[in-house]
């Protein structure tokens, strides 16, 4: 039953195409990881674009909310005071420290309510109080009147608001209208300030909060309107007021502000590249971001999309990488087949040579037709075991090669030897490279929810799994007590493992690994720490370990692919915790996490 299989495994084996086709199987499993891993990066990139643009958002909205309450303490002071002079305003708006805590505010304001019959006597008062060139402006006869009589700090820039009827513009009117009807804080439109000279001009806007006369009903809006006494409001520049939001690791994403909910280059009021040139909608678009904020009652659509260089050097060669190394596997399998065509052609030639010896000697031609039916036998099931593992997957190309070496020992020459050490090591190192990122992306993917773990039952099961490696390095491994937590028994395990693990892999060749494991509470997280007596490391490659594909060692000296400490950094970090290492040279390492405290 045998034989006709392995004889037809052999003409396949021996097939001319036969090197081709397994080219091209080994290129499809290439591409089929070099698109896992393809997709890894991308879906990482999107994952955090995601977080900074709800930073970014969450910046913008803390940031009019902290402005908002100081606006509502200037309310504060004028309800508690039947008349507020101008010194009481400046003393206040000092206490508020806008130029150290408040970036792109130009002042904080008060604007009088005036109406006709008291335009005159509001005139003669401002002016008695040292300034004689004061009046209302713009000019002209109005059903009502506004005056900015109060503008801290009342220098530069503000100087030119002093006097100004900001209710006689209409996008400043419909904001203020908004902010007397409803009692609530109310932000204008895009408008160009009086403050602005003829140098640096920014777009900005305004936001006002209502101030009603002491004792009035304001409980329905006919009500608010005749109560209405004025205004407390900032203006903003809105470059000077968005410096900063972009914070730390943010470098790669920029963001637009635009009036209203059609974004055009009309509406654009803010561009973080300072270009002043519409983006929005030209960039692709699972890395931007368009939302509708409302501040103020008034909408912003904020348009946020990454730079072209936001996916690093480093991430966008993994996928190549992987690439690289599948391709050189595939080239020495092409050459692996092809010797072993060639080497069938010489035991064919050999075979030829023997029959005619064997024609002028009975006795030599049964010797040497045994030989070669030996030979042939092995090389049939040579072949049927070639033709087998060559169909299975990437997986099975390690034992593959294996077994094709052992059934082949005696009979291969050097060359051959060597290319199937290679293509063995590679397979391996592909195989162990795809299982651990296809491990690194399910990282806080499991399925089941977080539940209450004995950290010391998952440190013992770490120690179980590496029995081998401290029995081979004679370590020993202290477990301390640990704590109780919530979270994913298989990852923490993983965790324990890779730690201890490089602790007794990284161990100094003069003496046995020792590696403690400890625990101490740090208010609300417990700080784990795994201490071992090893090489230890430079702390100019602190930053650089928990990076994925990141070694320190030559691959010839201690094995691994680089991704242990980066699978560590993304288990913690899942759990809400961070990770950190410190060391020095020939002094050891300790890998510190912290994990949140079980409430």
């Amino acid at each position: 039953m045998d034989k006709p299989v392995s004889s037809k495994g052999m003409r396949l084996l021996h097939h001319p195409a036969t090197a081709w086709v397994v080219l091209l199987c080994s290129l499809i499993l290439t591409i089929a990881a070099w698109h896992v891993s393809n997709a890894f990066v991308r879906e990482l990139a999107r994952d955090r674009f995601r977080f900074h643009a709800q930073d970014v958002r969450t910046s913008i909205a803390r940031r009019m909310q902290a402005y908002e309450a100081v606006l509502r303490s200037g309310v504060g002071l004028f309800q508690s005071s039947a008349e507020v002079s101008r010194a009481e305003w400046r003393a206040f708006v000092a206490t508020t420290a806008i130029d150290r805590y408040y970036p792109g505010i130009q002042g904080i304001g008060y604007s009088a309510v005036v109406r006709p019959e008291e335009r005159h006597s509001h005139t003669e008062a401002i002016r008695a109080e040292g300034f004689p060139g004061y009046s209302i402006r713009p000019q002209g006869e109005r059903d009502v009147y506004t005056s900015i009589i109060y503008l801290e700090p009342f220098i530069g820039r503000n100087l030119r608001a002093f006097g100004y009827d900001i209710f006689s513009e209409p996008v400043r009117r419909a904001a203020m209208e908004r902010a007397r009807d409803s009692g609530e804080a109310a932000l204008s439109g895009k408008v160009t300030l009086v403050q602005e000279t003829d140098s640096d001009i920014q777009p900005g806007f305004l936001l006002y909060l209502p101030v009603y006369r002491p004792g009035m009903p304001i409980d329905t809006v006919e009500q608010r309107r005749a109560a209405i006494r004025g205004f407390v409001y900032s203006p903003f520049r809105v470059r000077d007021l968005m410096a900063g939001i972009l914070g730390a690791g943010m470098g790669k994403l920029d963001f637009e502000i635009h009036d209203g909910e059609a974004p055009s280059q009309d509406s654009l009021i803010f561009d973080s590249d300072q270009d002043q040139l519409c983006q929005f909608g030209k960039h692709a678009p699972e890395l931007s971001e368009t939302s509708v904020v409302r501040n103020g009652g008034h909408a912003w659509t904020l348009y946020l999309y990454a730079r072209g260089n936001y996916i690093s050097a480093g991430e966008a060669q993994q996928s190549m990488v992987i690439a690289a190394g599948g391709l050189t596997i595939n080239i020495l399998l092409f050459a692996i087949i092809v010797s072993i065509a060639r080497q069938r052609q010489r035991a064919e030639r050999l075979a030829l040579d023997m029959t005619a010896e064997l024609r002028r000697s009975q006795d030599i031609l049964a010797e040497k037709a045994g030989a070669l039916e030996r030979s042939n036998t092995d090389l049939e099931q040579f072949a049927y075991v070639t033709s087998h593992d060559l169909r299975e997957p990437l997986r099975m190309i390690s034992s593959y090669l294996t077994l094709l070496e052992r059934r082949l020992e005696g009979s291969l020459d050097g060359e051959c030897r060597e290319f199937i050490g290679f293509a063995r090591d590679g397979a391996q190192r592909l195989d162990h490279l795809i299982l651990d990122l296809l491990q690194y992306s399910r990282i806080g993917r499991a399925p089941d929810p977080p539940a209450p773990v004995d950290l010391g039952e998952v440190a013992a099961e770490a120690v179980g799994n590496l029995g081998p490696a401290i029995e081979e390095t004679r370590g020993r491994v202290d477990v301390a007590a640990l704590p109780r937590v919530v979270g994913n028994r298989s990852e923490l395990v993983r965790l324990f493992q890779n730690l201890i693990g490089n602790a007794l892999k990284y161990h100094a060749p003069d003496r046995a690994p020792v590696v403690g494991v400890s625990a101490e509470r740090d208010g609300a997280f417990w700080r784990l720490a795994v201490t071992d007596n090893g090489l230890g490391i430079d702390e100019k490659y602190f930053g650089r370990i928990f990076g994925i594909f990141q070694r320190l060692h030559a691959r010839g000296t201690f094995e691994g692919n680089g991704i242990g400490l980066s699978v560590c950094k993304k288990i913690v970090e899942h759990h809400q915790g961070r990770i950190w290492v410190e060391s020095r040279p020939g002094e050891g390492s300790t890998f510190l996490f912290t994990l949140p405290v079980t409430p």
